[in-house]
């Protein structure tokens, strides 16, 4: 028989929530609102952000490295998709899926290569940049691998600001369209971006073609083997 719960203490109910709990509660701009019992960071971010005019995007157009379009013009004339490690694609681990693996003729990968492609592309020496992310511009482009590895479906963003092109729409679209002005380029199953309601003015330029891209451009094959 369990003990009775402390003088003070609330009973809890079958879900785990104690009876007795309060919903919380917020006061924001001098008025009081009730919220869920169900924290959701997404919204309140998103809620946040709003009210205070907050534009990240701003943050990203600045500090976002980008390969040459030239690169994904030459990988274009090349293999005709662009990927440049063709046959590779994200696994899903979930699934039961490895990275290393080779099924159906396509190389199971997590982020490496990936990472690898983009700062090969942008003539990046891995031991000059720290505080990075190689970023996919389209949700779950990477588990297709006419895309995993495609130089216009990929860019280097400050690691505070990476997690956010996944879950913020501003910078999800702004990224979109971004990518699409520089490589004309967007996933076969998808339908070209539009110019957002919000997009940034000034981004970063892309990284220059240089003698050291081109050298990757032609050994990349051979480094298959050193992606991990």
């Amino acid at each position: 028989m369990e003990p009775p719960p402390a003088e003070g203490m609330p009973v809890a109910t079958r879900s785990g929530r104690p009876a007795d709990l309060p919903c919380a509660s917020a006061t924001i701009n001098g008025s009081t609102r009730e919220r869920s019992s169900m924290l959701d960071g997404l919204i309140l971010y998103r809620e946040a952000a709003a009210r205070h005019k907050i534009h990240l995007s701003l943050l990203v157009a600045e500090t976002s490295n980008w390969a040459s379009p030239d690169v994904h013009l030459r990988l274009t004339q090349e293999n005709g998709v662009g990927t440049y490690f063709p046959n590779v694609r994200r696994c899903r681990p979930k699934t039961g899926e490895r990275k290393g693996q080779i099924l159906g003729g396509e190389r199971l990968d997590d982020n490496s290569y990936a990472n690898h492609a983009i700062k090969q592309a942008a003539g990046i020496v891995r031991s000059s940049i720290r505080g990075f992310e190689a970023c996919h511009i389209w949700p779950q482009s990477c588990y297709d691998s006419r895309c995993h590895t495609v130089i216009a479906n990929l860019v280097l963003l400050p690691r505070p600001l990476a997690g956010l092109s996944d879950h913020d729409p501003e910078i999800r679209t702004a990224l979109q369209f971004r990518a699409f002005e520089l490589f004309n380029w967007c996933p076969p199953d998808q339908i070209p971006p539009t110019r957002p309601a919000f997009f940034p003015t000034t981004w970063s330029s892309p990284m220059p073609f240089t003698e050291r891209v081109a050298r990757a451009l032609t050994n990349r094959r051979s480094m298959i083997s050193e992606c991990k």
